[in-house]
C-alpha cells in the first residue's frame, strides 16, 4: 500500500509503525485451536470455492496491488531519486561556496600573493642593523609596505562581503521550528472508523483488515473533504516494502558527509582571525619610524667611531712606522717527532716537529701560526748556532816493556786511528824523548788541541713566557741577523705559513746606534745589559766569604731556603719541627730559646738553651 513518510520522522516513530503491523497473537492462537476440527479436502475445496467467489485470484490481486501501489507512490521518490534530488539541492544551495581544499588553496594563494612583498619585523630589524647605505631608500620602502598593507586590509574587507553574517542565516533550532510548523500526517490505531470530521483530518487511521495477512493486518483510511462533506478514503494497507528507501539515520549521515567538504561560519571566522593575527605581527608605521630613527642614530655613531678609528690607525701607522707588505715563509719539516725544549735540547714527542732553518734580518717580526697553544716546555723559536773551537786532546798511553817508565805510544781520544809513536835519543845513559811520529811526520810535542765544529740550539721564545695571542700566532722580534728554527705541532712546521712583517720602531731598536757613534745598536746594548745582569746574579749566588758591617733584611732571614728563626707562644709542639740543624725556635711568651741539633721530624729535635 502507499504510505506517506517525511524526513522529520524519528527512528522510534518508524519502529512504532512496524510494531502496529505485527500479526495479532490472539488471532494466531485461534487459528491453531481450529486445526483439531479441520474439514475434509472436499469440504475445504467447496468452502474455499464459495468463499473466493467475491475475491480475485492471486495474479489479479497482485496486478491490482501493483496498480494501487504505483498510483499511490506516484508522488513519492525512490532512495536513488531522493539521493539525487538531495545531492542536486545541496550542490545548488552550496554553489556559491568552496570546499575545504578549495578554501585552503584560495586563502593560501591570497595570503602568499598579498604578503609576497612584505618583510617580518625580525627581517626589518636585520636589514636596519646591516644597512650602512641609503636610509632614504629604506624609508621609501617602509612607506610602500604601509600602502600595500592598507591595500591588503581593503582587499580582505571587500572579500568579506561574499560571506553571510551570522544574523543572516538560520540556526539549527530555527530550522527545526520551521519544520515543526509544517502540517504532517500522524497515525492512529482504532478498532473501527469514527465519524469523519475536521478533527480527523491529518490522521491516518489503522483498523483491522477484513482479510488479514502476516504482513498486512490493518487497513488505512484518511479523512477527505469532498462536496462540502467529510468522507473516509481508503488509501491502502500496512503491507510496506521499504527496501528502496533510506532511513532517517542514513539520510542524516549522507547529508553530514556531504557537508564535511565545506567550511562552517565558525571555521571561516577563525581563519579571518588568524589572518588578522598574522597581519598584527607585521611591523607598524610606528615600529618602522622607530627603527629608522635608531638606524640613523647608529649610522651617525658608527660614522664617528669609524672616523676615530681611522685617525687612531693613521696615528699608529705614523708613530710605529708601518712597512707595507709581508713575506710568507712556508715552513718545511726537518725533524719529525721532536721539538726544541726550553733548555736547548731535543725532546721526542709524537705529533711535533722541528722546521728547516729560516734566515731573519734585524728588526723582522716573525709570526708563527698554531692551531692551539703548545706545552710550556716547547721553545717555539730557537736560534741555530754553528760553533768552531779548539778542544783539548786527551791521550791514552802505552809503555815500553823494557822500560815501563817510558811511553811507547799515545792515542788521541777523539780519533782512535791517531796513534803517535814516541821517539827517544838513546845515545846517553838515559833515553831522552825527542818527538812523536805519525805517518812519516815527526812532531816535537803531541798536539794539545783539535778543531771541533758543532751545531746547537739557543732557545729564543719560551711558550711559558710568550703565550700565544688570540690571533693564533706566536710573535718573535729578531734583534740581529740570525738563522732560526721553529718548533711546534706537525701542522705548523710541515706546510704552515709563517709571516715576516716589519715596523719602523722595532727596526730602529735593532739598527739605531746608542752611545758613541758605531758603539752598538740598541738591541745589542740590551743584550749586553742582560748579560751583565745575569753575570751579577751569578756572582751574587756565589759570594763565598763576604764581610759586611751590617745586613738589613726586609723579611725573616733564611738559610738554604729555610727560616732561621721560628717564633710561637709556648714550648714547641707538633707539627712545629725543625727543618735544618741550627734552626732556632723562640717562645715569646715564656722567653725561652730552643735550637735544633738533629732533624728527625720530631719535637724532641728541639733543645732548650736557657
Amino acid at each position: 500500500m502507499a504510505q506517506n513518510f517525511n524526513l522529520t520522522q524519528t527512528g522510534e516513530e518508524v519502529q512504532e509503525l512496524l510494531d502496529q503491523v505485527t500479526p495479532n497473537t490472539e488471532d494466531i492462537a485461534n487459528l491453531k485451536e481450529g486445526e483439531s476440527q479441520r474439514p475434509t479436502t472436499e469440504e475445504v475445496a467447496q468452502i474455499v470455492a464459495e468463499a473466493l467467489q467475491p475475491y480475485s485470484t492471486t495474479t489479479q490481486m497482485n496486478q491490482a496491488i501493483a496498480q494501487a501501489v504505483s498510483s499511490a507512490l506516484a508522488n513519492y521518490s525512490t532512495t536513488n531519486e531522493m539521493n539525487a534530488a538531495i545531492t542536486q539541492a545541496i550542490n545548488s544551495a552550496l554553489a556559491d561556496y568552496s570546499t575545504t581544499a578549495q578554501m585552503n588553496a584560495a586563502i593560501t594563494q591570497a595570503i602568499t600573493s598579498a604578503l609576497a612583498q612584505y618583510y617580518t619585523k625580525s627581517q626589518i630589524d636585520v636589514q636596519m642593523t646591516e644597512m650602512n647605505g641609503n636610509i632614504t631608500g629604506e624609508v621609501n620602502r617602509a612607506k610602500s609596505v604601509e600602502q600595500q598593507l592598507q591595500v591588503l586590509i581593503m582587499q580582505v574587507s571587500q572579500s568579506l562581503v561574499n560571506y553571510y553574517l551570522k544574523s543572516e542565516t538560520y540556526s539549527k533550532l530555527e530550522v527545526n521550528a520551521i519544520i515543526d510548523n509544517i502540517k504532517q500526517f500522524r497515525y492512529q490505531v482504532a478498532a473501527s472508523l469514527p465519524t469523519p470530521s475536521a478533527d480527523t483530518m491529518g490522521i491516518i487511521y489503522l483498523i483491522p483488515s477484513s482479510n488479514p495477512k502476516s504482513q498486512n493486518i490493518k487497513e488505512e483510511y484518511i479523512t477527505i473533504y469532498d462536496n462540502s462533506a467529510y468522507k473516509w478514503e481508503h488509501i491502502g494497507d500496512t503491507n510496506i516494502d521499504l527496501s528502496g528507501y533510506s532511513t532517517t539515520e542514513q539520510m542524516n549521515a549522507a547529508i553530514a558527509s556531504a557537508l564535511t567538504s565545506y567550511y562552517t561560519k565558525t571555521k571561516v571566522d577563525a581563519m579571518i582571525a588568524n589572518i588578522n593575527t598574522a597581519l598584527a605581527q607585521k611591523a607598524s608605521q610606528a615600529d618602522l619610524t622607530t627603527e629608522v630613527n635608531r638606524a640613523n642614530q647608529a649610522e651617525q655613531a658608527n660614522a664617528q667611531n669609524i672616523t676615530t678609528l681611522q685617525d687612531l690607525v693613521a696615528f699608529i701607522n705614523k708613530s710605529f712606522g708601518k712597512y707595507d707588505g709581508q713575506t710568507v715563509k712556508t715552513l718545511s719539516q726537518a725533524k719529525a717527532g721532536k721539538y726544541v725544549n726550553v733548555n736547548g735540547g731535543e725532546t721526542s714527542a709524537s705529533g711535533y716537529g722541528i722546521s728547516a732553518p729560516i734566515t731573519l734580518n734585524a728588526g723582522d717580526i716573525l709570526l708563527v701560526p698554531s692551531a692551539q697553544a703548545v706545552p710550556a716546555t716547547v721553545s717555539v723559536v730557537a736560534r741555530l748556532v754553528d760553533r768552531t773551537y779548539q778542544k783539548v786532546i786527551v791521550y791514552t798511553y802505552t809503555y815500553q816493556q823494557a822500560n815501563p817508565e817510558l811511553h811507547a805510544t799515545a792515542t788521541a781520544d777523539y780519533d782512535p786511528s791517531l796513534v803517535y809513536t814516541a821517539i827517544y835519543d838513546t845515545t846517553g845513559e838515559t833515553p831522552v824523548l825527542t818527538g812523536w811520529a805519525l805517518g812519516g811526520t815527526v812532531y816535537a810535542t803531541l798536539p794539545a788541541t783539535h778543531e771541533v765544529s758543532e751545531q746547537f740550539y739557543e732557545p729564543l721564545m719560551k711558550q711559558a713566557v710568550a703565550a700565544m695571542p688570540s690571533t693564533g700566532y706566536y710573535i718573535y722580534l729578531c734583534p740581529t741577523p740570525m738563522t732560526i728554527v721553529v718548533s711546534g705541532y706537525t701542522a705548523t712546521v710541515s706546510g704552515g705559513e709563517a709571516l715576516v712583517v716589519g715596523w719602523g720602531i722595532f727596526k730602529n731598536i735593532t739598527t739605531n746606534f746608542v752611545g758613541a757613534p758605531g758603539q752598538s745598536v740598541l738591541a745589542q746594548a740590551f743584550a749586553v745589559l742582560f748579560a751583565a745582569i745575569d753575570g751579577l746574579k751569578a756572582q751574587l749566588n756565589n759570594l763565598g766569604e763576604t764581610k759586611a758591617k751590617s745586613i738589613d733584611f726586609e723579611d725573616s732571614p733564611k738559610l738554604c731556603g729555610q727560616n732561621m728563626y721560628i717564633q710561637g707562644d709556648g714550648a714547641p709542639a707538633a707539627p712545629v719541627v725543625p727543618t735544618m740543624i741550627g734552626q732556632e725556635y723562640l717562645d715569646v711568651t715564656n722567653k725561652k730559646c730552643y735550637k735544633a741539633f738533629s732533624i728527625t721530624n720530631s719535637v724532641s729535635d728541639w733543645v732548650l738553651m736557657n
